[in-house]
């Protein structure tokens, strides 16, 4: 094996080159000594005997499953290895692990040769110690096989193990399973969602319940794409009511616990009294008799309520709600424990009239959900032909709206739980379901369709309640159909627009399909079919714990704007501090600032002492770069203005007064997005964008952290894209609020990505982009992508803006002090059908040149490791500038990219 290398400069701690300080032990700052400290020190050192000598630093890696830790590896992969106190004279030694892992130690001699069951990895890039090393895993190692790995430094000191392929099972989806019969329609399963779930080899995952009873159940063998994230079994018929806690196995044999949630087996659905909607006692209302049936429906979920819950049914025909005089802002109220329920969504239709809530004054739902309530088996149709500046006007809202909350509200006020809406049609709603800016939980969506004019779910929170966290927590969307509604305007680039979530936490979108060609619920049949994009995500809050799987979307840039098919997105984000902030003081499980926090945000004023709980913190710099905890705690010292934040769990490094920088924000967190299908390809779809020539696109523009984007099929679409950026307030922006989209220990894997939304437009984008960017010019930005995988992929006939099927881009100041990405991995990929001609130039600043790999500028990405690609046929394998990183080879591997013989 042999590398081109690009030799990559150190940087000192004011951000100038240098030579590498030597690595310093955990906690040191960088003091000289005073001259009498000094000499106490040189005598003491005089007197030690001659065969005495100092202990030698113990190198740390990352470790803690979840937080920055290597996640899984196969025979011939590279793997990061974060940590601290690492160097180029280190050992890394594997271990084949069979049994727990707390008992695991390090074997007493480095092994060799090595095998199966122990040996050591290579080391295949150096140039970023002290703060992390780049191995290639031997082609030895068992696929699927947990290993501990260890580094060895040369005094003979070992680190704590880190794993790779181990079990690591998160969280559970649903939390609960009803009674068999409960739901029509509902899949009575468990499903446990996290990493490393698939089969140790020869073998099968199981899962098992121990509560009221213990049973053990085979997981069913998934598709490869979703397998390592997802373990999934159908539920025994009879399942004893009660909590269980659930473990998982990839062998038989070893158990993992999922932590900080159970499972529960309820009882069925409380309130099965039935109120017939016809019963005479309210009202006298009948289907198909034209009339205004608001009062009987008031009446008779006045009734449910009242009796403690019940159904109210409503018969096969179509029953109205013309008249909302007399209602409050809410609409009509779904008391706890009451549902609504049809006989089926092709006979029961409950219609809205025109006039139910006015263009100009209430933004009246036709009901209000408070909670333990089931909407199903109804057609919810509007009379309405919307515009785009009709307010929302929902067909369901989750929980009373308030407005913007008081101070000291209590964290659950408000809170909407145990909600199914399942087995309905929204036809031609503005918008079908909607929250309060209340905190929701327990919410299942399944097996609807909605057809609406601008946004079926609008899930997104209320920016300006900063008294009160929005939250979606422990909820399921699952196998609903998205057909586009009439609504797009070119001029604002926008259109409609199937699912938009501003928070999660353990939250299931699985099995749902936008069908951008269906024209349905469209006002005329020459509208623009498809969409603005398909499903958005943003930051209200969190978004933690997400898996995004087996989706499909069509025809998602076929409106207007950017298109993109899954978008994740900084929006909404809230920033603690005007710029990263230098660490004062560190243990291990704090880390202190100088202040202050911001203390307005959305323009709102905040209560400081409180409002950053549960943000992240995010190591950008120095020891324990990569990192991310989430805050618990924190404590603002009156007299000096500093910030001790309390962090969960634990640093697997702590980080270093005067050498470390952290950032304080929101983050998406254990997001999954794996085993999706996009299609833009014609005829299916028209790519009539009319604003841009994008479209189906996988986008993360936002804080993430140990997230996948794995085992996604596009065609013809904008590819996947990251964007590592940062803004800081200075002379290149005077008017930038601080704001960063840091990705750190992610990887994109295993994707399929075939042509373009313009295969004959230069500056169509596609395959796999970084758009790296900042504010910063000549001072030090933070890290904004460190440890990113690329890996296993295919791209076809598909490349970005400026060139590249694997593209890292650079726009902003042209003198950067320091990367703003560091040690991306990029192995295993193959490049087919890329260009051979030269580029046309595009309307973005920067390199322009046909190749497979694109580097960009060498400032922005540097320590980079590319090995083992295959680009035939490309003009040019690997464009790049001097110091970004190395290639590795084989021997003789000329038709790898940038390898030759």
């Amino acid at each position: 094996m042999f590398l081109l290398a690009f030799a990559v400069p150190a940087w000192t701690g004011n951000g100038q080159m240098g030579q590498r300080s030597p690595a310093q032990p955990q906690g040191l700052h960088r003091r000289a000594l005073g001259i009498r400290s000094l000499l106490l020190l040189m005598c003491s050192l005089a007197s030690l005997p001659a065969s005495s000598a100092a202990p030698a630093n113990t190198p740390q890696l990352y470790r803690t499953p979840g937080y920055g830790a290597p996640v899984r590896g196969e025979p011939d992969d590279l793997l990061f290895l974060p940590g601290y106190g690492l160097s180029a004279k280190d050992v890394v030694v594997y271990l084949a692990v069979d049994g727990a892992l707390n008992e695991v130690t390090h074997p007493d001699d480095v092994p060799t040769p090595s095998s199966a069951a122990a040996g050591t990895a290579e080391l295949i890039s150096t140039d970023n110690v002290p703060n992390s090393l780049t191995i290639k895993l031997p082609a030895q190692m068992r696929a699927g096989q947990t290993y501990a790995i260890w580094v060895r430094n040369p005094e003979g000191a070992w680190s704590e193990p880190a794993f790779i392929n181990d079990a690591r099972p998160l969280w559970l989806s649903p939390s609960y399973a009803l009674d068999a019969g409960a739901v029509a329609g509902l899949p009575r399963a468990i499903k446990v969602i996290g990493r490393n779930l698939g089969a140790a080899p020869g073998s099968k995952t199981k899962i098992r319940l121990a509560g009221p009873q213990t049973v053990t159940l085979d997981a069913t063998v998934g598709v490869a794409s979703t397998a390592e994230f997802v373990a999934e079994s159908a539920l025994p018929e009879k399942l004893a009511p009660g909590k269980y806690r659930v473990s998982v196995s990839r062998d038989g044999k070893h158990w993992v616990e999922v932590q900080g949630q159970k499972f529960e087996v309820r009882t069925r659905r409380g309130g099965s009294t039935a109120f017939p909607l016809a019963d005479t006692q309210f009202g006298g209302c009948k289907p198909n008799d034209e009339r205004d049936d608001t009062p009987c429906m008031a009446a008779a979920l006045k009734a449910a309520a009242a009796a403690g819950g019940g159904r109210v049914e409503l018969a096969r025909g179509t029953w109205r709600l013309t008249n909302s005089t007399g209602l409050s802002g809410d609409g009509l109220v779904i008391g706890k424990g009451v549902s609504l329920v049809g006989a089926d969504a092709t006979s029961t239709t409950l219609e809205r009239g025109t006039d139910w809530s006015p263009r100009e004054g209430h933004d009246r739902p036709s009901f209000t959900l408070l909670g333990n309530n089931v909407i199903s088996g109804i057609r919810f149709a509007d009379q309405r032909r919307y515009t785009a500046n009709d307010r929302p006007a929902p067909v369901l809202r989750l929980g009373y709206f308030r407005g913007e909350s008081p101070r000291g509200v209590a964290p659950n006020a408000g809170l909407v739980e145990n909600v199914v809406i399942a087995h309905n049609v929204f036809d031609r709603s503005n918008v079908a379901i909607a929250d309060s800016g209340a905190p929701i939980r327990e919410l299942i969506l399944a097996n609807n369709v909605f057809g609406s004019f601008k946004s079926a779910l609008n899930l997104q929170g209320n920016r300006f309640q900063v008294h009160q966290a929005f939250r979606l927590e422990d909820s399921v969307i699952r196998n609903n159909v998205f057909k586009p509604g009439s609504y797009v305007d070119a001029r604002i680039r926008q259109g409609t627009i199937a699912a938009e979530f501003g928070a999660a936490r353990r939250v299931d979108f699985s099995g749902n399909a936008a069908d951008g060609t269906d024209k349905e619920f469209q006002y005329s049949p020459t509208d623009a079919p498809g969409w603005r994009a398909a499903f958005f995500w943003h930051l209200t809050n969190n978004q933690e714990m997400v898996l995004v799987s087996d989706n499909t979307a069509s025809c998602t840039g076929d409106k207007a704007g950017d298109g993109e098919a899954f978008a994740f997105d900084n929006n909404g984000n809230t920033f603690a501090l005007d710029a990263a902030r230098a660490v004062t003081a560190a243990n291990k499980n704090t880390v202190t600032i100088a202040g202050p926090l911001l203390a307005t945000q959305s323009s709102r004023e905040l209560e400081v002492s409180r409002y950053y709980v549960g943000h992240w913190i995010f190591v950008g710099d120095g020891p324990g770069v990569g990192q991310a905890r989430k805050i618990s705690s924190y404590v603002v010292d009156k007299a000096s203005g500093a910030v001790t934040f309390t962090v969960s769990p634990e640093w697997d490094v702590t980080p270093v007064a005067d050498s470390s920088r952290i950032d304080v924000g929101r983050t998406f967190w254990q997001l999954y997005v794996v085993g999706n299908t996009v299609d833009h390809r014609t005829p299916l779809c028209r790519k009539g964008n009319a604003s841009d020539t994008k479209g189906g696109g996988i986008s993360l523009w936002a804080q993430a952290t140990d997230s996948a984007i794995n085992g996604n099929t596009q065609m013809d679409t904008d590819g996947i894209l990251l964007h590592p950026y940062t803004a800081e307030r200075g002379t290149e922006c005077a008017n930038c609020e601080h704001s960063s989209f840091a990705v750190y220990s992610s990887e994109i894997r295993g994707n399929q990505i075939t042509g373009e939304y313009d295969a004959n437009n230069d500056c169509s984008p596609s395959g796999i982009g970084l758009n790296i960017g900042t504010t910063a010019g000549t001072e030090r930005p933070s890290i904004m992508a460190y440890g990113l995988s690329i890996a296993h992929n295919q791209i076809t006939r598909a490349d970005a803006e400026g060139g590249g099927s694997i593209a890292l881009s650079y726009s902003g100041p042209p003198k950067l002090a320091s990367p703003l990405v560091s040690s991306t991995l990029i192995f295993n990929n193959a490049i087919v059908g890329a260009r051979s001609k030269p580029l046309k130039g595009c309307r973005r600043p920067g390199a322009t040149r046909a190749a497979a790999i694109q580097m960009g500028n060498s400032r922005a990405a540097q320590k980079s490791v590319i090995s083992h690609n295959s680009c035939p046929g490309a003009r040019t394998s690997i464009a790049a500038e001097p110091l970004w990183g190395r290639v590795v080879c084989n021997d003789g591997a000329s038709a790898q990219c940038g390898c030759r013989r």
